[in-house]
């Protein structure tokens, strides 16, 4: 009983102080997105593996009094903050009991804040992600109402997710952009990246280089955020590509659960992951619509192929 408790009060929490720093710090909000990712949008016929991503995003110049006491150095040119539920389920749903040398069903709910710093062409981001992954992250619910909406098949394996535990990582981005072409309001440049992440959830290096191409794209190219400029042209269309390539050396849904907190999986994690990223993206005035399709590569032995995901971001920036 007293788990139960400690459960829903980690998970009230998380989302209590992502609804708290919003409304204490409405007055900097530049904008707000809603992302909503899926497999089935890039021609998958079933859920696997990463399968659905639901998250709000907002933009501030600053941060809210309350929040300062805890962070010593806020000094920034502006932070992202985001609250977002992710799925992820092996590639037989309908399996009772779930093939142990496939990926583990899973839910993580979380909240996000990144410090950017932009100086020049040199860009500088810190994260830290603080939530909860196991039954808490309420992930098996959310799959069940959405395919008793759709008529979709059941998945019937969410009894053997992993378990509960409080998932931790911080992260830190260095990138320097480059312009490479410019003829009026056409342009193309490129930004050439170095990332890390330390965490139970995810420990990882990676190198990355993402190049934007278009008709008025955000001139800081920032690699987080599609409404990253002020404007007098009401239109913008452009795509993205980017490439990374990733040293893992943990993945909680991969490998399992930490031992003190569950159990862990038989699967080999592959150490080297490549993702390839396309984007394409309309802005008019306020409002941004951004179509994403990821390609990730194989992250463990046994894998069915490399796995798709789509995504769709809708933006409202505030004010320009």
């Amino acid at each position: 009983m007293k788990n139960k408790h400690m459960i829903l009060f980690m998970k009230s929490l998380i989302i209590l102080v992502f609804m708290i720093f919003i409304v204490k710090s409405s007055f900097a909000v530049e904008s707000i997105s809603i992302d909503l990712g899926n497999d089935l949008w890039t021609g998958a016929q079933s859920d696997r593996y990463l399968t659905n991503v639901v998250g709000v995003k907002v933009k501030m110049k600053d941060l809210p009094d309350f929040l300062k006491t805890f962070i010593p150095d806020t000094e920034a040119d502006y932070f992202l903050s985001k609250i977002s539920q992710d799925m992820y389920t092996p590639e037989d749903i309908s399996a009772e009991i779930p093939d142990p040398s496939d990926r583990p069903y899973a839910g993580h709910l979380y909240v996000e804040l990144k410090r950017v710093k932009i100086n020049k062409d040199f860009h500088d981001y810190t994260g830290l992600q603080i939530g909860i992954i196991g039954p808490a992250a309420l992930a098996d619910k959310a799959q069940g109402l959405v395919h008793d909406w759709t008529g979709s098949t059941e998945a019937n394996g969410w009894e053997y997710q992993l378990k509960n535990e409080l998932g931790l990582m911080v992260t830190k981005l260095y990138g320097m952009k480059t312009e490479l072409y410019r003829n009026g309001d056409i342009r193309i440049s490129n930004m050439t990246f170095a990332e890390f992440g330390l965490g139970n959830v995810k420990t990882y290096a990676e190198v990355g280089t993402s190049i934007m191409a278009g008709y008025n794209p955000p001139q800081n190219d920032s690699l987080y955020d599609i409404s990253g400029h002020s404007v007098k042209n009401p239109w913008s269309a452009y795509i993205e590509a980017e490439v990374r390539q990733s040293y893992v050396a943990r993945d909680i849904f991969i490998d399992g659960n930490t031992s003190w907190f569950g159990d862990q999986t038989n699967l080999d994690r592959k150490e080297y992951v490549t993702t390839l990223k396309g984007s394409v993206v309309l802005r008019y005035k306020r409002v941004f619509l951004k179509f994403s399709q990821n390609i990730i590569t194989e992250q463990f032995e046994g894998q069915n192929g490399d796995h798709n995901f789509g995504q769709i971001t809708i933006q409202y920036r505030h004010n320009f």
